[in-house]
């Protein structure tokens, strides 16, 4: 459904997901990226959506540079309650900036 991407969108949508400073900020696990993340973040990287949102762009090429990913699921090792709890009601407020 490409040819209606722009009727698709969500002009207000936020990220609330790992974020690449995550990684390093709250010292969490990571795995290299593989050759298909790489090439996805470079497409990612080019895509208007991305280009036009400087902060987003930011996080892309954060990543790209770190080498690495993490998976949410990898905050359980904080506690059983954190995602939940804490990181995302703090995404969400906006208290945390990508």
């Amino acid at each position: 459904m490409c040819h209606e991407a722009e009727f698709l969108a969500t002009p207000a949508v936020r990220w609330l997901g790992v974020h690449p400073r995550d990684v390093e900020t709250l010292g969490m696990d990571a795995s290299p990226l593989s050759r298909t993340d790489k090439d996805k973040l470079r497409h990612l990287s080019e895509r208007p959506y991305t280009l036009a949102d400087a902060r987003l762009s930011r996080q892309v090429d954060l990543q790209l540079e770190s080498g690495v990913k993490a998976e949410i699921e990898g905050m359980a090792r904080f506690s059983q309650c954190y995602l939940t709890d804490s990181y995302i009601p703090t995404q969400i407020t906006g208290r945390l900036f990508i």
